[in-house]
């Protein structure tokens, strides 16, 4: 996730540079809501970033932006078949050792000449419309939207003094369905 440019007031758009596992995506838009899972006590959390289009021609859209984070390593070549070779120098005290594979810890890496890094894993989607948005961040599985995905959304729809964000996105999320 990387801004291109810095917004001249907390409401106004900016030119945008996200990337998507297979390309960048640029728009100039306005961040309506950001939220993360990180809070260190897991060696990976999810960020999500969510944006409306403001110029162009997909003015009105809406970018979904979700990263998912990892500071585990494992043995390299190992059973688990995860993550990509680094060099032991680039690992320090911060990142954690897979529980699987079992490599060494960072001060005990020695000899050990790199490992797999588990990388970071971007997706962007870029949504018509706020309806077309919570099918995106709705969990068949779990058959609901994740916490930090309704976080997401009612910050989205609210300014912290409790009037309306974006209209779209609050009114999809008050709508009433008659059964």
């Amino acid at each position: 996730m990387t801004d291109v440019s810095a917004p001249t007031s907390a409401d106004s758009s900016k030119l945008t540079k996200l990337r998507d596992s297979y390309r960048d995506v640029e728009f100039v838009g306005k961040l309506l809501s950001e939220v993360s899972t990180d809070n260190n006590s897991s060696p990976r959390w999810t960020e999500m970033e969510l944006y409306r289009i403001t110029e162009g021609p997909n003015e009105g859209k809406y970018v979904l932006s979700v990263m998912g984070r990892s500071v585990v390593y494992h043995v390299h070549n190992g059973s688990c078949n995860s993550g990509v070779p680094v060099a032991v120098k680039e690992i320090d005290e911060e990142f954690e050792p897979c529980h699987r594979c079992n490599p060494p810890a960072p001060q005990a890496l020695g000899s050990v000449v790199s490992v797999d890094l588990e990388e970071d894993r971007p997706q962007v989607h870029v949504v018509s419309d706020p309806q077309e948005l919570l099918k995106k961040l709705h969990n068949p599985r779990a058959n609901a939207i994740s916490g930090p995905g309704q976080r997401l959304l009612a910050i989205a729809a609210f300014h912290e003094d409790g009037s309306v964000r974006d209209e779209g996105i609050h009114s999809a999320l008050n709508r009433v369905e008659r059964l």
